[in-house]
């Protein structure tokens, strides 16, 4: 008897349950990347789902690359390489991706995309600006002669507004460092060299 092979999709938003649509093909081509057929049953053109999120297949020994589309193929699963040998079943779980306009909620990146001194010469605040994703919170670092730092949140746009007040050091027109990192994720940054901090009047009281 030759092994089964079993194919579980998973849900993409719990990988610890089974996906409850039968809306699924299940491909598997071999490990040269090359259309795989056997039995009369061609893998690589699909195979459709009996039971919500699960399909069984006998498979004969060899390495394999096995995926799964939903629908029109919009959306996918990752790939999985599978080796068989001889074993009775040998089991392998799929993640659907996901959607490509979504950011994976475990990426995070910043970015700077304005800094503005307020009043002049000697601007009595610095204004930064920027956008994030998968970060709620980001720390923003202003250094001239001396550095001076601010929380911020980040909206729900994902937009960010820091004003830093009397930033030691900071003239408009000379140069000032700024950098922002993720409060939770140091890593997740962003830094830069203003060569030239341009300077605006102040628009209030």
């Amino acid at each position: 008897m030759w092994t089964q092979l079993n194919v579980w999709i998973m849900r993409g938003d719990n990988a610890c349950l089974v996906d409850d649509s039968t809306d699924w093909k299940v491909f598997a081509g071999d490990a040269h990347g090359d259309p795989f057929q056997w039995k009369g049953i061609a893998y690589t053109q699909g195979l459709r789902l009996f039971q919500p999120g699960h399909r069984a297949v006998e498979i004969p020994p060899g390495a394999y690359v096995v995926w799964a589309e939903r629908g029109d193929g919009a959306v996918r699963t990752h790939k999985a390489v599978v080796h068989v040998g001889f074993e009775p079943h040998v089991g392998v779980r799929l993640l659907p991706d996901l959607p490509r306009d979504r950011p994976d909620p475990h990426e995070c990146a910043v970015a700077i995309t304005s800094v503005v001194g307020v009043g002049s010469p000697t601007p009595s605040a610095v204004r930064v600006t920027g956008t994030a994703a998968g970060c709620a919170e980001v720390e923003v670092t202003v250094t001239g002669s001396g550095s001076k730092s601010a929380h911020v949140a980040v909206g729900p746009n994902g937009d960010w507004v820091a004003l830093l007040a009397e930033v030691p050091g900071v003239t408009c027109g000379r140069p000032v460092s700024v950098r922002v990192a993720c409060a939770t994720d140091p890593r997740c940054q962003d830094a830069g060299e203003i060569q030239r901090l341009e300077c605006v009047p102040h628009t209030g009281g």
